[in-house]
């Protein structure tokens, strides 16, 4: 049934009968005829009351789609066939992911419509930009913000508006000055000559404008101060963090839940929150501290998008779901939704900003965006080391990618007049590592090329060679190299760390594998408690025996803990039973109580990374592969480089050495970053050996659960360190699958690739052949190898008829699952 709509466009006159003196709230007829977006806004700054159908038009038409481009309002108001005016969207961005879920009403005679009147118009259309009329509007405003400011300073009422150079000030009558002329006000009028009056200067900061501080400026910095701060590593930026938080709230009577606090990984979070928890032990702060925000960047992300489903879902695209969406599209759509809804932070009078030199690409964009729309009174602390922005290679290739040198000039340009600060002494290093790494630091932000290689040919000359040979490795040699301390290994790609890893598993070698920051597993415990509980609703006196049944070795204050967590997640955590599926819910949507979460293992005496994963870690000792110290070739002066080599040489507390590795070239993927490598066959056609795997998407967890068959097996056969292989499967579908199964038992199927992993091979063997055309289905591998489980992890999505081995409650499921990693190994000689 095609149901008809008429415009809201109508031809009324702007001449209007004036009986009295003007007042725009009796102007109605006007008033309430105005649908432009601008027009509306000014109206809100004024206090014009709107209609029903002006709000709902201001709702939309006041903010642009997160797809839209950004001078681009898809939104108008029609007429429909009850005589209702309603709001519809009218994009005809044809190419949008959301286009047909925004437009089903779409017809093509729209598109001809539109190209009739560009035609029509000519070169009027250029006029019609919505750029240019915001500026119009805008000047306008401001002009007639400039009047109503001079009236108010007569009046004696504060303001802070521009005002124009000569106003006219208003006649006030009174019995003693009746016959006296208005007062001209002049900025003009300056006392001084010409030639001494002050000359307007653009205050220009760069990273030569950081003045060196003590810990207690920060510490005690009001907290409506803006701050930006610059140091190294082992200068004390995360214990003067925690200092500040402390001092905020014991001190300031800060309010815990208006401060917040963003990190980029959740071991980061965890320290925060280690920290608060054992100063309110010690009656340094109250307990209340749990209320703080800390969290990370997607778990922000995913509450703000939450936050938006349930309260104003209309600003999200239609039918928009969280489920399927990564990290990356997560952070996009938040900051979008802060765009539209920029009294998102009004409450919060703090603004804390962990690791500032990794913001690059969206999640630059969103902490700008952040600090846009913060209160005027709501005080900022950045902290970072842009000495160890390690991330620009995200935004090489591509100059729409805000680059984290972008993004602090950005800070500069918005915000000339913060404080800069920063702190010079290391308490990290001493001796021959500390003299290395202060100069160097200092000749990577603001050096010369010449500098910097200076340094460089230092510290080749200062590290030593471990002597160790890798592919005979020992358990003593390792014990003896890192004296009874910690030990990182650190590798220039993952590829290489997890070829070590396999070196050493082959040598009985306890190690941890350095995770990603933006990895979020849930922890098994979550699964093994609710896949066997009976009822749909839940308490703590009912989670407690069901936790502690179903976890042994558990203790009741690890239930307790667990419960917490668990609760943190609801946004009304006073209840006292909750439903099983809002839990579930909660975790998907507002997860972030570290006991929720799997996370690398703390106690681990020796862990492997890469060099951007070791970042903000430190260790006693550290063996670093020769290939990050010695400069690439043709990259004799790349920054990116020097910064590289500087992670590496500051992450060692007391000694540092080089390790060799068997030289070989492994490929990077420049999208996901996944490891690749390849070699010769007798013909000499290259093909693929091993490829990284464990990366986001690379496992469809989904089919872990797809009978109680299959979750059976994962309980009886799968642990950490289990031995791995995949099989192909018969290509059916729009990708190719291969079937998890046991290295032992190659009949025990434990769940199925994801989509990932196969555009992972694909791009790999497009790469290695030098070819942009789709790969055949045979030259697929076979059979891959060398695959561990990582941990046991718990799955949660919404309640789905082909998960017949998940446990269901409501609309939402939860399983038992594992994740995987390894430098998979091909494991035929040819295709």
């Amino acid at each position: 049934m095609i149901v008809e709509s008429r415009s809201t466009l109508s031809f009324r006159s702007n001449l209007q009968p004036i009986s009295e003196e003007p007042n725009v709230n009796r102007w109605g007829s006007v008033y309430h005829a105005i649908r432009e977006p601008f027009a509306l806004e000014i109206m809100m700054k004024r206090g014009v009351s709107f209609t029903e159908a002006q709000k709902q038009q201001y709702r939309y038409a006041s903010v642009h789609c997160a797809y839209a481009a950004p001078d681009d309002y898809p939104w108008g108001s029609v007429v429909n066939a009850d005589g209702d005016e309603v709001v519809q969207c009218k994009c005809l961005n044809t190419k949008c992911q959301h286009f047909a879920e925004c437009r089903p009403d779409f017809d093509n005679s729209e598109l001809q419509i539109f190209e009739d009147n560009q035609r029509y118009t000519g070169r009027a259309l250029e006029f019609s930009k919505r750029s240019d009329i915001k500026a119009i509007i805008i000047e306008r405003e401001k002009n007639e913000e400039d009047i109503f400011a001079k009236a108010q300073e007569k009046a004696g009422e504060p303001q802070d508006m521009a005002q124009p150079d000569t106003i006219e000030a208003p006649v006030i009558e009174s019995p003693e000055k009746k016959d006296e002329k208005p007062v001209e006000i002049s900025k003009q009028q300056d006392p001084r000559p010409a030639e001494q009056a002050p000359k307007a200067i653009e205050k220009k900061t760069g990273f030569n404008s950081f003045v060196s501080v003590e810990h207690a400026e920060l510490i005690y910095a009001d907290i409506s101060d803006r701050v930006l701060v610059n140091a190294g590593p082992g200068t004390g930026k995360t214990w003067t963090l925690i200092e500040k938080i402390k001092h905020l709230m014991s001190m300031e009577d800060a309010d815990p839940e208006g401060i917040m606090v963003l990190c980029f990984s959740r071991a980061a979070v965890e320290v925060i929150d280690q920290r608060l928890k054992e100063a309110a032990q010690k009656g340094e702060i109250g307990y209340e501290y749990a209320n703080l925000d800390v969290r990370t960047f997607d778990s922000f992300c995913t509450y703000v998008i939450s936050w938006a489903m349930d309260v104003c879902p209309e600003l999200l695209p239609r039918n928009y779901s969280l489920e399927g969406q990564d990290y990356d599209a997560r952070i996009r759509m938040a900051t979008a939704l802060l765009r539209k809804k920029q009294d998102i932070l009004a409450l919060y009078n703090h603004l804390i900003v962990d690791e500032v030199q990794d913001l690059v690409g969206c999640r630059a964009e969103l902490v700008l965006q952040m600090l846009r729309i913060l209160p005027k009174e709501c005080g900022f602390t950045l902290l970072g080391d842009a000495c160890q922005a390690l991330y620009d290679w995200q935004a090489n290739d591509n100059p729409e990618i805000m680059s984290s040198d972008k993004f602090y000039h950005q800070v500069f340009k918005e915000y000339p007049d913060i404080h800069y600060w920063t702190f010079l002494e290391n308490h990290r290093q001493t001796g021959a590592l500390h003299d290395l790494s202060i100069p160097y630091r200092e000749e990577i932000l603001t050096g010369t090329p010449e500098s910097r290689n200076e340094i460089t040919a230092r510290i080749l000359a200062t590290v030593q060679d471990s002597s160790i040979n890798l592919q005979r490795i020992s358990p003593a040699e390792i014990d003896q190299f890192r004296a009874g301390g910690t030990l990182g290994i650190l590798t220039r790609t993952n590829g290489q760390a997890l070829r070590i890893s396999e070196l050493l598993r082959n040598a009985d070698i306890p190690h941890s594998l350095q995770k990603a920051a933006s990895e979020a597993n849930l922890r098994p415990w979550i699964a093994n408690t609710l896949c066997s509980y009976p009822n749909e609703t839940i308490n703590e006196a009912m989670f407690t025996p069901a936790f502690l049944a179903s976890n042994p070795g558990a203790s009741p204050t690890d239930a307790s803990e667990a419960w917490k967590a668990l609760v943190s997640t609801q946004f009304t955590e006073d209840k006292t039973r909750f439903e099983v599926s809002e839990l579930l819910q909660g975790l998907l949507r507002n997860g972030r109580n570290k006991a929720l979460f799997v996370s690398t293992d703390p106690n681990a005496q020796i862990t492997i990374s890469n060099i951007h994963r070791a970042k903000g870690r430190e260790y006693d000792a550290v063996l670093v592969l020769k290939d990050v110290l010695t400069p690439q070739q043709g990259d004799s002066d790349d920054v990116q480089e020097h910064k590289v080599r500087y992670v590496a040489i500051t992450r060692p507390r007391r000694k540092l050495s080089d390790i060799a590795m068997k030289p070989q070239y492994i490929y990077i993927d420049g999208g996901s970053r996944r490891c690749f490598q390849a070699s010769f066959s007798r013909s000499q056609n290259k093909y693929l050996t091993h490829i990284e795997i464990g990366l986001p998407g690379d496992i469809e967890t989904k089919t872990f659960a797809t009978s109680e068959e299959r979750q059976r097996l994962i309980n009886d056969y799968v642990e950490s360190g289990t031995r791995l292989r995949l099989l192909k499967m018969p290509k059916d579908g729009p990708f190719i699958q291969y079937k998890i199964v046991l290295e032992e038992d190659e009949n025990v199927c434990l769940g199925t690739t994801g989509v990932a992993f196969y555009y992972g091979l694909k791009r790999a063997m497009q790469r290695i052949w030098n070819r942009s055309s789709d790969i055949d289905y045979k030259y697929f591998g076979n059979i891959f190898g060398d695959i561990y489980v990582e941990d046991i992890i718990t799955c949660v999505s919404a309640a789905d008829p082909h998960l017949g081995g998940a446990k269901t409650f409501g609309n939402m499921a939860v399983w038992k699952g594992f994740s995987v990693s390894g430098f998979a190994r091909y494991e035929k000689d040819m295709y």
